[in-house]
């Protein structure tokens, strides 16, 4: 499974809202990438000089709606080898914990019996979507937690002002998966932290008959694939995008904290498009980053 992204809160995502398509960014400004790079060495604070490649985080999640769910998971990642991902989801309302993830070459899952598994065969192929959309929110919070690598590596950047003396940095940037575009949110230049991002905006294209989903799979749900109807029998419309558009993913961000000295928000809210109250909550409970010389 790999949207802060950045974030973490991306893949376990409800269905990503598809819009049309919009015209394409402007060219970068001097003055938004001054600003980024602001903000990143703010967020490093004394580790600015070690570049994170690898991090440990636990998160809780909440999410909203007619029937509330909560559940809890661990995840580590490397960035290495396209990304090496252990992941362990605790479910305690459907009593079950999963551990699965991808060692740079092969996706894997731990049974009952705590044997690993290979997920190569075609009967796994949900659950090695669901892993590559974990790496994608690896990515995501791997850029969170090192706005600098966001720095480094945006194009198209651009400043614009926004209500009450906001401000956004909007730009695009390149992960493991495709191409998003993003809209990095800053509180007025007077504000007691203004370099502490309040909201980030991430959004890629979809291709038209792409095949891709435009749902995010819920790494907690049941496995009984018995309930789950046989491939002849299901909706080929039900996962393809005949019209394309755009993907969109929207982040509140508060509670900062540092960790190892690194400014993260602790609390992450997503919202969809139009709809005032957050669909999900997520709390970062644990963060340990890593440098390139501590990581093995």
């Amino acid at each position: 499974m790999p949207s802060a992204s950045f974030l973490l809160l991306a893949v376990l995502a409800a269905p990503l809202q598809v819009q049309a398509p919009e015209p394409a960014a402007a060219h970068g400004s001097r003055e938004a990438r001054a600003l980024l790079e602001a903000v990143a060495r703010w967020q490093a604070g004394d580790s600015a000089a070690v570049p994170v490649d690898a991090y440990g985080v636990d998160l809780g999640v909440r999410e909203r709606g007619e029937t509330p769910h909560e559940y809890s998971f661990s995840m580590r990642y490397v960035d290495r080898d396209g990304g090496r991902l252990e992941l362990e989801i605790r479910d305690p309302e459907r009593g079950r914990t999963v551990r699965e993830g991808f060692d740079g070459r092969r996706y894997w899952l731990e049974d009952d019996a705590g044997a690993l598994v290979e997920l190569s065969a075609h009967e796994y192929a949900q659950d090695r979507e669901r892993i590559d959309q974990a790496l994608e929110l690896a990515e995501h919070l791997l850029l969170l937690v090192d706005l600098r690598r966001l720095a480094e590596r945006a194009d198209d950047l651009r400043l614009e002002p926004g209500a009450d003396g906001a401000r956004t940095v909007s730009g695009r940037v390149e992960d493991l998966q495709a191409t998003w575009e993003f809209r990095l949110e800053l509180p007025p230049a007077d504000a007691d932290a203004p370099l502490a991002p309040t909201g980030l905006v991430i959004r890629r294209r979809v291709e038209p008959d792409s095949g891709e989903a435009s749902g995010v799979l819920d790494p907690t749900a049941q496995r009984d694939r018995e309930a789950e109807p046989a491939d002849g029998d299901r909706d080929a419309s039900d996962d393809s995008n005949d019209e394309g558009g755009v993907e969109e993913r929207r982040f509140q961000l508060s509670w900062y904290t540092r960790f190892r000295g690194r400014a993260v928000p602790q609390v992450v809210a997503e919202h969809l498009p139009g709809v005032e109250l957050p669909v999900r909550i997520l709390e970062i409970r644990r963060l340990q980053w890593e440098g390139r010389d501590e990581t093995d």
